[in-house]
Formats: structure tokens, C-alpha cells, sequence
């Protein structure tokens, strides 16, 4: 009778350890070799990806632009008109050479409501708690939102130019600051996500201010502060 060769083949039950695998060489009549079975190891199981840290707070740090790379909304709704900016007397500095500061207007083209009893009032002007809007989607990475008002127009606060402001960080590596906001009107902190046209703020007279008003720069970098020039689409 002839002598086939032998083949043992010992299958490990799930979870009781390697499988084992042999097989005797041809010739042999069927006799095992006294060899060390080869084990084949069992898969080892891998950790799964993890997802790449987000910081609470964006970095300040700017990349280096020379112009925004962001496509802007106007941070406001309705008539407003620019009342300074874009290197005037109190725009000449690196933060606000390319700053604007905006104020809404009647038909006729005038910042200040003249149904208003108190013509020396913030509340006489039309900018006066007015909405303010994020220009573009970002994170909240600067808020300032306890300096007082000036008592009325022309009593500017040298000390703390920019007043009551939030900062955002584009995902383009630009920033927007959005400056002179009503006290206590600021609504999202630093972390915050913000979308295009959400409200973060009411127009104020804080920091230096000549007048209830909306100051908007785009920024290369929010430490230090560096204006660049910015389109709205």
C-alpha cells in the first residue's frame, strides 16, 4: 500500500492562539521531521487615528500677507458710508493704515438722526448701537468688551485706542478687527467659530473715537497688529 504523505494541520479556535501548520516533506514516508512548528503571529490590532488637535484660541500669529486673502462681506447692513480711513490723520499708523471706519446715513448723507433731542448724545447718532456683523467665517481670537463709552462725541480715550473689539482669524491666515463697540455688547468669546453675517456686536464710541462708529481693519497679524489692504465682495 503505498504511504501518502502526512499532513497535520492543527487550526487554533478564534481567540486560543496561533495557527500551527505542518507538513511532512515528500519522501519522507510520511514521518514528521523533529523540527520547531512555524507559528504565524496573530494580527495585532492598531489604535485608531486620532484627530489633529484644535486649539481653543487660533494663533496670533499672521503668515506673512501683503493683502487679504479672505473674500469680505460688509460688516453692517443698510446705508453707511465711510466717515475716515485709508491713511488720514488718525489712520497713518501700520494698524489702521488700511482701516475704515464706517457710520450709517440717512437719504441726504448725514451720521446723525435729527429727531434726536440731544444732539451732543451717542444715541443721536444713526451708528449707535447699530448691528455689527462678522465679514467672513472664523474663530474669535482677541475680545475686548468692558471699556466705557465716551460720555459724547469728541471725548476720545487715548489710552485704550481701540476700544471695546473682537479679533477674528480666517481660515485664509487673515485677520478682521472690528473696533469702538458698545460696552457690554459683544457676544461671542475668544474660541468662539463664527459664520458670515452672524452679529457679534453693537457699534459703540469706546476707545479713540471722534463719534459713534464701526472701525473695521484687515490684519496680517493680530500680535503685532499689521493693516492690510482688504476687498469686500
Amino acid at each position: 500500500m503505498k504511504t501518502l504523505p502526512v499532513f497535520a494541520v492543527v487550526l487554533a479556535l478564534a481567540g486560543c492562539g496561533p495557527i500551527i501548520i505542518r507538513v511532512a516533506p515528500s519522501g519522507s514516508g510520511g514521518v514528521m521531521p523533529q523540527t520547531a512548528p512555524q507559528t504565524i503571529p496573530p494580527a495585532q490590532p492598531q489604535p485608531a487615528p486620532q484627530p489633529a488637535a484644535v486649539p481653543v484660541t487660533a494663533s496670533l500669529q499672521g503668515v506673512g500677507l501683503t493683502e487679504a486673502r479672505t473674500a469680505l462681506a460688509l460688516p453692517f447692513a443698510g446705508r453707511w458710508a465711510v466717515v475716515e480711513g485709508n491713511g488720514t490723520a488718525n489712520h497713518s499708523s501700520p494698524e489702521t493704515m488700511y482701516a475704515w471706519d464706517f457710520a450709517p446715513v440717512d437719504a441726504g448723507g448725514s451720521i446723525l438722526n435729527p429727531a434726536a433731542k440731544r444732539k451732543t448724545a451717542n444715541s443721536a447718532y444713526y451708528a449707535w448701537m447699530s448691528p455689527v456683523l462678522a465679514p467672513a467665517d472664523g474663530q474669535v481670537v482677541e475680545v475686548e468688551n468692558g471699556v466705557f463709552d465716551n460720555m459724547m462725541p469728541g471725548v476720545k480715550n487715548r489710552r485704550q485706542p481701540a476700544g471695546n473689539h473682537v479679533i477674528i482669524r480666517h481660515p485664509a491666515g487673515d485677520f478682521s478687527l472690528l473696533a469702538h463697540l458698545k460696552q457690554g455688547s459683544v457676544t461671542v468669546r475668544p474660541g468662539d467659530q463664527v459664520r458670515k453675517g452672524d452679529a457679534i456686536a453693537r457699534a459703540g464710541n469706546s476707545g479713540f473715537s471722534e463719534h459713534p462708529r464701526l472701525h473695521y481693519a484687515v490684519l496680517s497679524s493680530a500680535q503685532p497688529r499689521v493693516s492690510i489692504p482688504g476687498a469686500f465682495v
